[in-house]
């Protein structure tokens, strides 16, 4: 293997040799009238870089690792999966409330209704084996599990019932107990999944964007996430089939049934859209067993609301004594969902207050409109909560402001017709004429300036408005997501064709403009440097297992060093070559100094240009852009990302990779005002 990748080497480095040299000769042929020595020069430069890149090559034929074992790989690939996933949701229950002071019993039982193949219900039961409980709460869900037979389960319950925290702590309980070499839980939201996708291909693809780290070939071997499906090393539970598209429910169903037929999974949905699906597939699933969590009892509730409170148990009484007196009341019935209860609980859970509120309304409708109004003024108070050791000190936001910014979000998402709040998405809230012209001016202007210290100032207002233009007219600023600085060598050839393409096109493209003599050599260098940059920007995962802020910056850091590194190739050759004569005549001989300062600054804006057009940070351009935009129309804060990390800590947001959701979609219903309220005021 290492005799046809040396071959491969030798005859890029031959391509390497050949295109400088031609380089060379079309660089004479123009300027048959050039001195000796600067054309001395400009070689010197060209043999120069072509000595760097042979020496780079070098270095790699050296360095780089032997591939892994593929079978060790899917091992290693398989335990980092279950420490990423374990890690995700001891920090994701706790910032949910999942687990505080304990979780809420939420009760299940094997469904009623006509669901449920008769196998899939009783399961095989011995005397030494005994089959699975046909009912429970959530806390002993992960044990039933393992008793089922074929391991199928179907979750159902009502809004706001509980089922993704139910199966969230699924997740989390099976991980506490596993053992090397079982399938590893990993919750997927099945919102964004057609039929027309193979479950598994889109199961290996969401792999590999929520968890990256699966990618790295040089530890794990290539194709990890679809190694790891495709041998059934992942116990996929997936999440919300009622959030597809009503007309998929029946074929997503059949779907499933169809490719985990003898594999273990998980799913939930509503009861009455799964019931709808299963009637209109015409079978109940074969192995599948059907639970449905109950609503919460009197008892419950007594015991969940007023839970690590000081004075909670006088506070509550008489809201429990009404829920006893009156089992089947609108105070009852309202409070019955998991995701209501933990509203009342974190309204009135303040010293001090009341929470015999709750006992005025007499409609369900108006009892939780008042719930979800008072959610956000008990998160955010007038002072804010303590800071815990090693985190960010909590800002303080009035409810007022939170309210008015939550509520621009939620209506930002309902009109994209989703629930995922990610903040490269932002750039669609401003006009798209209004963001392609930002943003092309600042490439017209970056280009008006580079041109004018070129010694050809004539020459910028017309590329800086044409390069203007095509900025402005390709719209298209939103990419499928962000970029990272994906440095790796596992594609180096490539990657090097790239770079030296695109220094022989800026060198001889350069040679051809009055008084960029020297500034061939320069953007020959510039070429090279920019387009190991662009090779080297790979898309990042959408979901990434990462902060959504370290994501934003990431793509900053992208384009930064396009900057940079251009600026560095700027500095080192304007510093050899002697410096700017436009320059020079405008303030004077330069110093070795000035020179290098001004062939810094040239570098650095043809960087930024290159790596705009060539769509890498300009993600992060249009970000900072529309944010102003909503900021001076008192949309959102200037300092979005720690608004929406200390959001996520007070609990109004979960974490799904690098994006943000609501905590519950009711709550995104609510403050957009599609739920038929008025929403926050």
């Amino acid at each position: 293997m290492r005799t046809g990748a040396g071959r491969r080497w030798v005859w890029t480095l031959v391509a390497v040799g050949a295109l400088t040299a031609v380089a060379g000769f079309l660089y004479l042929a123009f300027h048959p009238s050039a001195r000796l020595d600067s054309a001395d020069k400009a070689a010197s430069v060209m043999f120069g870089s072509a000595g760097f890149l042979v020496a780079t090559v070098s270095l790699y034929l050296a360095l780089r690792p032997v591939q892994v074992d593929p079978e060790t790989g899917l091992v290693r690939a398989q335990e980092a999966l279950a420490r990423q996933v374990a890690r995700q949701w001891e920090r994701e229950s706790a910032a949910r409330g999942l687990t505080r002071p304990d979780p809420l019993p939420v009760r299940w039982a094997i469904t009623s209704r006509p669901v449920t193949a008769r196998q899939a219900t009783t399961g095989r039961t011995t005397r030494r084996r005994p089959g699975p409980p046909t009912r429970g709460d959530v806390t002993t869900l992960a044990a039933t599990w393992r008793r089922m037979p074929a391991g199928q389960l179907v979750v159902l319950g009502a809004p706001g019932s509980g089922k993704t925290s139910s199966a969230a702590l699924l997740v989390r309980d099976l991980l506490t107990d596993r053992h090397a070499g079982e399938p590893v839980p990993v919750l997927v939201p099945l919102a964004g999944w057609t039929p027309a996708e193979h479950l598994d291909t889109w199961l290996a693809r969401r792999l590999a964007t929520d968890y990256p780290v699966l990618t790295d070939t040089a530890a794990y071997a290539p194709r990890a996430p679809g190694r790891l499906v495709e041998r059934r090393l992942v116990l996929p539970v997936l999440d919300g089939l009622d959030e597809l598209p009503t007309e998929l429910h029946s074929s997503a169903l059949a779907a499933i049934n169809a490719t985990f037929a003898d594999r273990p999974w998980v799913l939930t949905c509503r009861s009455t859209e799964y019931a709808a699906a299963v009637t209109a597939v015409g079978a109940p699933l074969a192995r599948a067993a059907v639970i449905e969590l109950s609503p919460l009892t009197a008892t419950e509730l007594a015991d969940y609301l007023p839970a690590a409170q000081l004075d909670g148990p006088a506070r509550w009484a008489p809201v429990l004594a009404a829920l006893r007196a009156s089992p089947a009341g609108p105070l009852a019935a309202v409070l019955s969902t998991p995701l209501n209860a933990y509203l009342a609980r974190t309204a009135y859970a303040v010293p001090g207050s009341d929470p015999t509120a709750l006992l005025s309304p007499a409609e369900p409708a108006e009892l939780e409109a008042h719930l979800l109004a008072s959610y956000l003024p008990a998160l955010y108070p007038a002072v804010p909560p303590p800071t815990a050791p090693g985190d960010r000190p909590t800002p303080a936001y009035a409810a007022s402001q939170a309210a008015r910014w939550f509520r621009y979000l939620a209506r930002h998402l309902d009109q994209r017709g989703t629930r995922n709040l990610a903040w490269w998405d932002l750039i669609t809230a401003l006009p798209s004429r209004t963001l392609a012209t930002l943003v092309g001016l600042t490439v017209g202007l970056a280009c008006l300036l580079l041109f004018a210290l070129s010694d050809t100032p004539t020459l910028g207002p017309r590329m800086g408005a044409v390069l203007a233009v095509i900025v402005y007219l390709d719209v298209s600023l939103t990419v499928a997501r962000p970029h990272h600085l994906a440095l790796r060598l596992k594609s180096f050839t490539p990657v090097l064709a790239t770079a030296v393409a695109a220094g022989v096109a800026c060198g001889a493209a350069a040679s051809q403009i009055p008084g960029m003599g020297r500034g061939s050599a320069l953007s020959l260098g510039l070429g090279l440097a920019i387009g190991l940059g662009v090779r080297w920007g790979k898309p990042a995962p959408t979901s990434a297992l990462i902060d959504p802020t370290e994501s934003m910056r990431m793509e900053r850091g992208l384009l930064l060093t396009s900057a940079l590194v251009g600026g560095a190739v700027g500095a080192v050759l304007y510093g050899l070559l002697g410096g700017l004569p436009a320059l020079q005549r405008a303030v004077g001989p330069l110093g070795p100094g000035g020179r290098l300062l001004a062939g810094f600054a040239i570098g650095v804006m043809l960087g930024t240009t290159v790596a705009l057009m060539a769509r890498i940070g300009r993600l992060w351009v249009g970000f900072v852009v529309a944010r102003g935009w909503l900021t001076v129309r008192r949309r959102l804060p200037w300092r979005l990302m720690p608004f929406l990390h200390d959001a996520h800590r007070r609990g109004v947001l979960r974490q799904v990779g690098a994006q943000y959701q609501f905590r519950h979609a009711r709550l995104q219903q609510y403050l957009a005002g599609t739920d038929g309220t008025t929403g926050p005021t």
